[in-house]
């Protein structure tokens, strides 16, 4: 079966069209100095305005001009307007195929260009497979690959051929990235990469689609259920290293195709091709679930502040309305004294009259409760979040290893002092402890 064209003759055909824009005809066309002397020496005007079209035609877009080609009228008016030639003058030049031939000759060997050989060939398909490996779009490694053989003075071969070394160059660079992930994998890695298209134990899915289903929302068992996707990642023994052994689009690429076909369908590819997609995307499981893990825990703590902040707005607004009550009933106490006093009673009987002595010594405990500072002190409430934290905290600290500048390194001793009590199997930390290490 004939492969799919890249691109159809029509759209072939503009590519090594010559310039017909006035902006292009100016920059390609335009004859220097040496170039008008050159052509000057020709006898008659047919062959100077069709060693001039020649000459134009090498520099953009590259090829020859063919026997019997008319050239576009826009050009071929440029061309004559600056050698002071009639146009006419090309038809009695196109019918002279040997003149056509020799001049061919003449500019290839003054100006240095050649024609495409399988040694350019060569040189071409490796010249693109560094760049195929960034770029997969065949259109813009076409324009890429035009651009450079009209700068080596190569002139340009069948569109055939062109779309061969394209397609070459892009299985190539395909297959240099994915060496540069495989290279060196042990038996026991082959191994382990082959469990993630197995299904896992105790499921009905493999352990490429357990790991894609991993959870979204913010909770302490999802935190958890990262942290054993990220465990089971690691487990592969794939060096995260690899990665550097490539570009990131080309990694980025690769790893994308892994994420986006079923277990069965990584296992029909190629071995080369199979073996570089598992790897690329092990690296990229690992990243992502490292990334979802900590954002999670982001979320978490951040809904655990809210909800801390807003239960001490709750009970500052409770304590306020109870505050209220109790300076009510101290104030009839108060002023209870005061007119005993100034009636010279018992103030004692006064307050119990007024108020009741029960009620004024119950107001008086629950205002000096309401006077401690714990009562509005959201850090308060945010501790008592502690046993949804303590969940997955020793599983987190034991899982990622936390680095930073020299700013941070008392939050650093502080997070393995926490990491050691966790290990210890220790209750807490003592306060003494913790400013030591702050």
């Amino acid at each position: 079966m004939a492969r799919r064209r890249l691109f159809t003759d029509e759209h072939w055909a503009s590519l090594l069209a010559p310039p017909t824009e006035e902006r292009e005809i100016v920059r390609h066309c335009t004859l220097s100095r040496h170039d008008l002397d050159l052509i000057a020496v020709k006898r008659s005007d047919h062959s100077r305005l069709g060693f001039a079209v020649l000459l134009c035609y090498l520099r953009h877009p590259g090829r020859a001009l063919e026997a019997a080609e008319e050239p576009p009228a826009e050009l071929l008016a440029f061309v004559a307007d600056q050698l002071e030639v009639d146009v006419a003058a090309f038809e009695k030049y196109r019918g002279r195929d040997q003149t056509r031939r020799e001049q061919l000759a003449d500019l290839m060997a003054r100006f240095g260009y050649q024609t495409f050989d399988r040694a350019a060939s060569r040189l071409y398909v490796a010249w693109l497979i560094p760049i195929a490996q960034t770029i997969q779009k065949p259109d813009r490694l076409v324009e890429m690959l035009l651009e450079e053989m009209r700068r080596q003075r190569v002139l340009l071969p069948i569109p055939r051929v062109l779309e061969m070394l394209v397609r070459q160059a892009r299985a190539r660079a395909e297959l240099v990235s994915y060496r540069a992930l495989t290279n060196g994998l042990t038996k026991p890695q082959l191994a382990a990469l082959g469990t993630l298209l197995e299904q896992k134990p105790n499921a009905a899915v493999s352990s490429m689609a357990w790991l894609l289903q991993a959870p979204q929302s913010p909770a302490s068992r999802n935190i958890l259920a990262l942290i054993a996707r990220i465990k089971f990642v690691r487990n592969l023994g794939i060096e995260r290293d690899r990665q550097r052994n490539v570009p990131s689009i080309a990694f980025d690429r690769i790893a994308a195709e892994c994420l986006r076909l079923t277990s069965q369908h990584v296992r029909d590819l190629a071995v080369p091709r199979r073996h570089a997609t598992l790897v690329a995307a092990a690296i990229s499981f690992e990243t992502n679930l490292t990334d979802a893990t900590l954002f999670m825990f982001d979320k978490l703590m951040g809904s655990l502040i809210r909800k801390a902040e807003r239960r001490t707005a709750d009970d500052s607004l409770k304590a306020l309305r109870q505050a209220q009550g109790n300076l009510r009933t101290l104030a009839t106490a108060c002023r209870a004294v005061i007119d005993a006093r100034n009636d010279k009673a018992d103030p004692f009987s006064a307050v119990d009259n007024r108020v009741g002595w029960d009620k004024f010594v119950r107001s008086v405990a629950e205002a000096e409760s309401l006077a401690q500072p714990e009562t509005t002190d959201n850090r308060a409430k945010l501790i008592e979040k502690y046993g949804a934290v303590r969940r997955f905290a020793p599983a987190l600290l034991e899982t990622f290893e936390f680095r930073g500048g020299g700013a941070m390194n008392g939050l650093l001793r502080a997070v393995t002092l926490i990491r050691n009590t966790y290990r210890a199997g220790k209750r807490a930390s003592t306060n003494e402890t913790l400013t030591r290490y702050a």
